[in-house]
């Protein structure tokens, strides 16, 4: 069973383009950029020239060299310097998010029933992850377009042959390899979909198999580059736990607005996970079911389309882990982003049989969850992102250059200093993860020697202080006369205790 590309219901498409960009347009700013997100821009801000030389120094942002289309994408729509380059940056995002609901409806048309693809657009459109990653200074959202843009060639590629169709398929596969390395699983999946497709008749194949070739090819400089400076800067050394493929299904069909937060589950997973145990069991039943149905439904289409699709859910995923499991990255939910779409298509397959009532009301739960996991990203503090921009306009009505600011997990400072530079220095303590007492003491002490007041800044400190060491030591020769609670921070100011 497959769709006509003819018979697709287009303006329902069009229409579901304008909903998806309205819900990734919608409190666009009203977050601060995250630490990642900040790590981009200063990328994106850095002349070619000195990119280069930290390139030599050895200082690169790993965006720098893992992302280079996405740097030269953002780089030109950030070229006029029109003083709101965050906002360019995040807009420019959710214009890739929307553009990706046709894409999708186009590269499934040749393969899917109309009625499926105009689904797929919908969960698509309605998505809380892509949601999110739209609304993120970051390649993933980039990365899915190509992906899903790459796939949709091929499969035209394949049906009739082209010069123009495959060169297409080269660009687009070379470009999603240049947006982020982990799209190295794509021309793996069309491998396998070629054989699918041609068997073992190179003759067959002999077009596909070059424009394969021509992609390892051109993309060859970008794995050197990879080789010499390293696939990422790990940032959290957890390893791989049992829940952690589920997750990211979860993450999928929920987004990360939906049960338990992120920073509950890196606090502590278990508890995070009893806590909203009834909304997760909620989610699994309706994605769960759908996307079961959906796996079903792919018997009833021709073997090349089972194997795309199945591959284009099950590899991505499968090099995640692997790499996870053999390595210092964590399995986050990004990194198998590249079977995202293929995931949105089987629960699309499950739900577009609108004419039956389970699946009806299955698909009106589905609904019913992706636009409440919408309005808690807008409006729950609890997924709120880190609230640097909230903590630097108190610091600024409140630190004097007298003041030490100090971050208790390191690689939020830099967060920090990019909306709070000055003038009370900003330090990260510990440096490197949990600290003795004694050595806090000591420490703390050399730190505040001559300060005013010392301010603490406590986030995600399960990356840092996470024994509680640091306020500890402070209270040793200050006291805490000033609390200020913001999504995901609390600071306290500690001054010198009038007992010494």
């Amino acid at each position: 069973m497959s769709g006509s590309p003819r018979a697709v219901r287009w303006p329902a498409v069009v229409l579901l383009t304008l909903a998806a960009l309205a819900l990734r347009v919608f409190h666009l700013n009203a977050q601060n950029l995250w630490y990642d997100e900040i790590g981009s821009v200063k990328v994106i801000a850095t002349p070619l020239s000195r990119l280069a030389a930290d390139f030599e120094a050895g200082r690169a942002e790993p965006t720098a060299w893992l992302s280079m289309a996405y740097w030269a994408l953002t780089k030109a729509v950030t070229w006029p310097d029109l003083g709101e380059r965050d906002a360019t940056l995040r807009m420019t995002s959710a214009l890739l998010g929307a553009a990706t609901v046709p894409a999708l409806a186009w590269a499934t048309a040749p393969i899917l029933p109309p009625g499926a693809v105009v689904a797929a657009a919908a969960a698509l459109a309605l998505s809380p992850f892509h949601v999110w990653y739209s609304q993120e200074v970051r390649p993933y959202v980039l990365l899915i377009l190509l992906v899903t843009l790459a796939v949709g060639a091929w499969v035209r590629a394949l049906a009739q042959d082209g010069i123009g169709r495959w060169t297409a398929v080269v660009a687009l596969v070379t470009l999603a390899l240049y947006t982020h390395p982990i799209a190295l699983a794509l021309p793996l999946i069309l491998g396998l979909s070629l054989v699918a497709s041609v068997g073992w008749d190179l003759r067959r194949g002999l077009a596909g198999l070059a424009a394969l070739g021509a992609t390892g090819f051109a993309f060859a400089p970008g794995l050197l580059l990879i080789g010499a400076y390293g696939a990422n800067h790990p940032a959290d050394g957890r390893g791989v736990g049992w829940l952690d493929l589920p997750y990211v299904l979860y993450a999928y069909a929920v987004g990360f607005s939906f049960g338990p937060s992120t920073s509950a589950l890196h606090a502590d997973r278990i508890r995070a996970v009893a806590e909203t145990l009834p909304e997760i069991a909620v989610a699994a039943v309706v994605f769960g079911t759908l996307a079961a149905r959906g796996l079903v439904a792919t018997r009833r289409l021709p073997g090349s389309t089972r194997t795309l699709l199945l591959t284009w859910l099950a590899l991505p995923l499968g090099l995640a882990f692997g790499v996870a499991a053999t390595t210092a990255n964590p399995l986050n939910a990004r990194y198998g982003v590249v079977a995202f779409p293929a995931f949105v298509v089987l629960v699309a397959l499950g739900a577009y049989e609108v004419r039956r009532p389970l699946v009806a009301v299955l698909g009106a739960a589905a609904v019913a969850l992706s636009l409440v996991s919408r309005a808690n990203l807008a409006f729950d503090p609890r997924y709120a992102k880190e609230d640097c921009r909230g903590l630097a306009a108190a610091l600024r009505a409140e630190a004097t250059p007298e003041d030490l600011v100090l971050v208790n997990a390191p690689y939020m400072a830099s967060a920090v200093r990019y909306y709070y530079p000055g003038p009370a220095d900003v330090v990260p303590y510990p440096e490197h993860g949990e600290v003795e007492r004694a050595q806090a003491s000591m420490d703390l002490r050399a730190l505040a020697a001559g300060r005013r007041n010392v301010w603490l800044v406590s986030t995600r400190s399960f990356h840092g202080d996470g024994a509680g060491i640091v306020p500890s030591a402070l209270g040793l020769d200050r006291i805490a006369d000033r609390t200020i609670h913001l999504p995901g921070i609390v600071a306290t100011r500690y001054v010198a205790s009038p007992t010494r």
